[in-house]
């Protein structure tokens, strides 16, 4: 399950014009450790990203996010480098391309430790990619009043872009949001 200690990061291929995906295989595993929430997407310049997470405790607010980058079309993967190390950091959404050529990664900052409510400082965070620099850099917290998490974003215009997020809290319904 997704709280195992020694969980994965698999990934599957389907080559055009076949009709059957190939074997699972390993693409990030660390001994000790339980990965998940992995993201993958293909940037403008050929690269190809998988974001994920990987824990450092017992529950996802332990988490921080790490990356690996392919050059040949997701058949081979770099070691895995960290993007956000403050613990609480994960990722579910896709990077955007913005006007300007750089990337926006939604994520979030989890708090709380109860395994299926999260804490209301649970916010969605933003960061950018600058192409020219190769660095991810913070940019922006999105807070409300019961948390959210998981934002999902698009650029509307140069200055313009346009978010949303799930709340935060637990799963049972309420009457306000």
């Amino acid at each position: 399950g997704e709280y195992e200690m020694d969980s994965k990061v698999w990934g599957m291929r389907l080559k055009k014009g076949e009709e059957e995906w190939s074997e699972p295989e390993v693409i990030a595993d660390t001994p000790f450790r339980k990965e998940g929430n992995p993201v993958v997407w293909q940037a403008p310049d050929g690269l190809v990203w998988l974001f994920y997470v990987q824990s450092y405790g017992d529950t996802w607010s332990d988490s921080r996010i790490k990356a690996k980058i392919s050059k040949d079309g997701a058949q081979t993967w770099s070691d895995s480098f960290m993007i956000a190390e403050e613990l609480g950091m994960m990722v579910r959404a896709h990077p955007v391309v913005l006007n300007n050529g750089d990337y926006l990664l939604p994520v979030y900052h989890e708090t709380g430790h109860d395994t299926e409510i999260v804490g209301r400082e649970t916010c969605s965070v933003f960061l950018r990619y600058n192409t020219e620099t190769h660095n991810w850099d913070e940019v922006d917290r999105s807070y409300s009043r019961v948390g959210n998490l998981q934002a999902s974003v698009v650029q509307l215009t140069d200055d313009h872009l346009i978010a949303y997020a799930r709340r935060g809290g637990g799963y049972d319904p309420v009457d306000d949001g």
